[in-house]
């Protein structure tokens, strides 16, 4: 179980773990997972997770050339017997799934996107 009961709503890790004051931390709050994906072809298997109290967006694949976020292509999930729960925060979206992806045996308490 990885839990984020410890944080406050969208904990920045550019100022100390704080609430954000800006108007977006898409990049610097906390997620529970967060992998980054390359141009190659990549394929995660996930089971038997549960994710408990997010304070942020809970599951997040970037992608990036050089400094610049770009699209992630050609990643492919496998996800069992995943949970999510205790999202009470705003914006503690669900996993991104990605085409080609599967999910079985999931549960999500989510308070935004789901999938």
């Amino acid at each position: 179980m990885l839990s984020g009961e410890q944080y406050v709503y969208e904990a920045d890790t550019s100022a100390g773990y704080q609430h954000n004051v800006n108007e977006n931390c898409h990049v610097t709050c906390v997620k529970m997972l967060q992998f980054e994906s390359s141009t190659e072809k990549q394929e995660l298997d996930l089971e038997g997770l549960t994710i408990n109290q997010p304070p942020y967006h809970s599951f997040v694949v970037y992608s990036h050339d050089g400094d610049t976020e770009v699209g992630v292509e050609d990643f492919q999930m496998d996800v069992e017997n995943y949970k999510q729960v205790g999202s009470w925060y705003w914006q503690t979206d669900g996993i991104e799934l990605y085409d080609g992806g599967r999910m079985k045996n999931t549960f999500f308490h989510a308070n935004d996107d789901v999938l």
